[in-house]
């Protein structure tokens, strides 16, 4: 239990310093290089992927197929740090779309600090502030990565495009 609780520390310690870059240096080039590459989420899958391998076998009746069944395997405490774990890499490739999108529309870091705290601690609830703020401030709601067509208040414009010398994750997702 004690190497369990030292992973479920270390999955927290690891992603603070990405979460500090997000709120606090978004346009920073270093945020860049650290957050929007595929280096962390890549650790943490790896991690799950471990643990799934590692992980003694389920109690009876334990599976995803019912809440029931979700409850037990909840009972096993090497399945709550791989839940743990899914859920905070989760948080900060949110976080990160968050940054890049908000950059994307010219929307000032200052706006974002409120919203990346949020989803920081809450999960969901901060991407739901974000929208709210975007449909706000641009009357977008669209979650794809195309580029920002309305015009940009210049006290809300910051003009600094992600570095492209390196690899970015993209996410495009289209209605049908």
């Amino acid at each position: 239990m004690q190497t369990l609780e030292r992973v479920y520390t270390l999955s927290n310690i690891i992603l603070l310093p990405a979460w500090l870059l997000l709120i606090f240096a978004p346009n920073w080039r270093w945020t860049d290089r650290v957050v929007h590459r595929i280096w962390i989420p890549l650790l943490y899958c790896l991690a799950v992927t471990l643990i799934v391998f590692i992980k003694p076998q389920s109690p009876e009746g334990a599976s995803i197929a019912s809440l029931r069944g979700f409850m037990l395997l909840l009972s096993d405490p090497m399945t709550v740090l791989m839940v743990w774990i899914q859920l905070v890499i989760w948080d900060l490739f949110i976080g990160a779309w968050m940054a890049r999108d908000a950059r994307r529309y010219g929307i000032h870091w200052g706006w974002m600090v409120v919203p990346m705290i949020v989803i920081y601690i809450f999960g969901p609830p901060g991407l739901v502030l974000y929208l709210g703020l975007r449909w706000g401030m641009r009357r977008e709601v669209g979650l794809d990565e195309r580029p920002a067509t309305s015009s940009q208040p210049a006290f809300l414009a910051i003009p600094t495009p992600i570095s492209s010398s390196s690899p970015t994750l993209r996410i495009s997702v289209q209605a049908t």
